[in-house]
């Protein structure tokens, strides 16, 4: 609680600025407290659902990525459609119009299976990404301790409001006496 007037012989002034230095450090340890719960609260939570989500991601995203450079190795292979050095343009041993080999056929359609079932996979991973609540709860967190912190803020100067108010009345009829006694 802080005292609305100043003893005898105090400056009015020195009053003000020790007991806004007082709600200062009160106010900067409710800051201090709010950034242990976003510590705590917020950024382990959000650094660990992220991360983990994102790796997930990214692993999957790096799946399809094999699975459809191996398709296209396996249709390039299989039609006979890859460069040969020394410029030669590519060969084609079976045209697309021809039918190909009952073996290599399976080989494709075995290539494009994976590749459907990597992207699926991917799909679903990254949907899990957009669809946690994880985030979303770790960002309630936050804004409960940020409001946490501008309500203690607001407390504390709301209180200290009048008391400096109280202060300034005190000086300005002090100052308007001493007018008065030195005339």
């Amino acid at each position: 609680m802080l005292l609305p007037h100043t003893g005898p012989g105090e400056d009015p002034l020195a009053t003000a600025l020790e007991k806004y230095a007082l709600a200062e450090e009160r106010v900067g340890e409710a800051r201090l407290a709010q950034d242990a719960q976003i510590q705590s609260r917020f950024l382990a939570g959000w650094n660990t659902t992220l991360n983990t989500n994102l790796m997930f991601a990214t692993r999957a995203r790096r799946n399809v990525e094999k699975t459809r450079l191996t398709l296209d190795s396996v249709k390039s292979r299989v039609k006979g459609t890859t460069w040969k050095m020394g410029g030669i343009s590519p060969r084609e041993e079976h045209p697309n119009n021809e039918e190909l080999p009952p073996e290599a056929q399976e080989e494709i359609e075995k290539a494009e299976d994976e590749f459907v079932t990597q992207t699926e996979e991917a799909v679903g991973v990254m949907k899990n990404v957009l669809d946690t609540p994880e985030p979303l709860r770790n960002l309630a967190e936050l804004i409960a301790a940020q409001l946490e912190y501008h309500k203690k803020s607001y407390e504390i100067l709301n209180e200290l409001a009048p008391v400096i108010e109280g202060l300034q009345l005190q000086q300005e009829e002090n100052y308007r006496k001493s007018r008065e006694n030195a005339s």
